[in-house]
């Protein structure tokens, strides 16, 4: 079984657009930022699919992790070249 199976999709965005990614960095959850950056990947998409903002906070996903001060979840982002 997968998320697909269940109908869920890491990519869909709900409560004001937020994607898993943002809750992943915002969490400080390194290990399922991995996991869904592994999963874009697979899956032949752009990095950008996974951290561009279209939210309506215009917040991205390393705001929101310098927002809630998870430094481990920043550098990792910084070092995958997400400078937004």
């Amino acid at each position: 079984m997968n998320l697909y199976s269940l109908g869920i999709s890491p990519w869909n965005r709900k409560n004001g657009n937020l994607s898993l990614v943002h809750f992943a960095c915002f969490e400080g959850n390194l290990h399922i930022l991995k996991w869904l950056i592994k999963i874009n990947e697979l899956e032949g998409r752009k990095k950008s699919d996974l951290f561009d903002c279209d939210c309506k906070t215009g917040e991205t996903a390393l705001h929101m992790g310098v927002s809630s001060g998870e430094y481990s979840v920043v550098k990792y982002l910084l070092i995958q070249g997400v400078d937004k």
